[in-house]
């Protein structure tokens, strides 16, 4: 029965979604210095350790929830650096997810401006809308009058560059199979560059690719901001549509944070017996264009970057290489460009401070965060920056906005498509 009974999964089926617990803990301390929240404070409740303990106090009714508490679940930028690092294997996202969860149900939610922006999103015709109104208002230079959550967006791109893709988009032969291509809800709004080029570079190593419709959320920020209840919605609306529509042989996404969410949805919408598991077809188009077939065939399609593009340096997003562990697959692809001359940045696993809606609900906290880390990349003498996740790459380009000399920030796919000569 796909390793569930009428209870749950059954006990040691490996394929079974992991249940988090605080129980997992055994408070050893590797994950500490990891936190950037700790890593600017020191205090212990400022550290997944000291984290998982008060959540574990409230479950147990030893210590009420109260606004104190609900600050520092609020505070965590769930990077999940601290999974990379921890010994006894704790789900910290998902019990950050639930805790969060658990607080809104007594009345310690986000914000009234987080809960807006989580209500547009699930409507991509009100997206555009606003996306179409803000553009307006950075004409004339006033969206500053709004404050800095709104001040800090990066400018938004002309109506054709927000063009949704087609439904379906054929293969150049030889045809090799189908996958599915996930657009997004801000991909599409600030970086419609990005998903077409993935479309044209995954039709041109032979895969037919569908672009789902209609465009679902699939709701990581909601889940991250502790709403539960349109988190599982949004998974089970997927899951109707794998039904729907029928397995392909993935599920690609260029932003990291979604994909590591889509990678959930098996707990957040178990399938049915005999039904393909997300965990099993979701992936990051990185590490999909790094498989050995992929890349033989791609990498004699690549030619060199313009000069002025050198040296690159890649940035990890959190959701990339902790929560999916993938750190490999996109070096592996820059390195298969002709001539390409790559630095690694010292501080590239450490978060930059975007953080889902944190960057823009802290926008001095995610200017903290990041400081080190631009450091870090005038250092390495990189000319360009290579990121993986729309969050990140708005806070490196909003980073960089007062520097002098600010670097180039491109995604993984438009660095490819680059050296594809399209």
């Amino acid at each position: 029965m796909n390793g569930a009974t009428a209870n749950g999964p059954v006990p040691g089926d490996p394929s079974a979604p992991k249940v988090p617990s605080d129980l997992d803990c055994i408070s050893c301390g590797l994950c500490i210095p990891t936190c950037p929240t700790w890593q600017h404070t020191g205090r212990e409740t400022q550290s997944p350790r000291g984290r998982v303990r008060l959540m574990r106090a409230m479950r147990e009714e030893r210590l009420p929830a109260d606004a104190t508490i609900a600050q520092e679940m609020e505070d965590c930028l769930v990077c999940r650096r601290c999974e990379s690092v921890c010994p006894a294997g704790v789900s910290f996202g998902a019990l950050m997810e639930e805790t969060r969860e658990n607080l809104r149900e007594q009345g310690f939610g986000p914000p009234r401006r987080a809960r807006l922006l989580l209500r547009t999103i699930l409507k991509p015709r009100r997206l555009h809308f606003g996306m179409t109104m803000l553009a307006w208002l950075q004409r004339r230079g006033w969206h500053r009058r709004f404050g800095a959550w709104l001040a800090n967006l990066p400018a938004v791109p002309s109506q054709d560059q927000r063009a949704s893709l087609p439904d379906f988009a054929g293969a150049h032969h030889p045809r090799v199979g189908e996958v599915w291509l996930l657009e997004g809800c801000v991909m599409p709004e600030l970086y419609g560059r990005v998903n077409r080029g993935a479309l044209g570079l995954l039709q041109r190593l032979g895969y037919d690719v569908r672009v789902p419709k209609p465009r679902w959320c699939c709701g990581a920020l909601h889940a991250h901001a502790g709403d539960g209840p349109t988190a599982r919605d949004l998974a089970r609306k997927w899951r109707h549509q794998l039904r729907q529509v029928g397995t392909p042989d993935a599920i690609l996404s260029t932003s990291a944070g979604c994909g590591a969410h889509l990678q959930t949805f098996d707990h957040l919408a178990p399938p049915e017996p005999g039904e393909a598991r997300f965990a099993d077809l979701v992936m990051d188009v990185s590490t999909f264009l790094a498989r050995r077939e992929n890349l033989a065939r791609l990498q004699p399609l690549l030619q060199p970057l313009p000069e002025a593009w050198l040296p690159l340096a890649y940035d990890d997003p959190c959701h990339l290489c902790h929560g999916q562990q993938v750190r490999r697959e996109p070096r592996a692809l820059l390195d298969a460009i002709p001539g390409v001359h790559r630095v690694e940045l010292e501080r590239a696993e450490e978060c930059c401070g975007s953080a889902g809606l944190h960057g823009m609900l802290h926008p001095e906290s995610a200017r903290q965060q990041l400081a080190p880390k631009l450091a870090d990349l005038a250092q390495s003498g990189a000319a360009t920056l290579v990121t993986g996740n729309p969050g990140c790459h708005m806070q490196w380009d909003v980073g960089q906005r007062d520097l002098p000399a600010p670097r180039p920030v491109r995604h993984l796919i438009e660095v490819l498509d680059q050296a594809l000569g399209s």
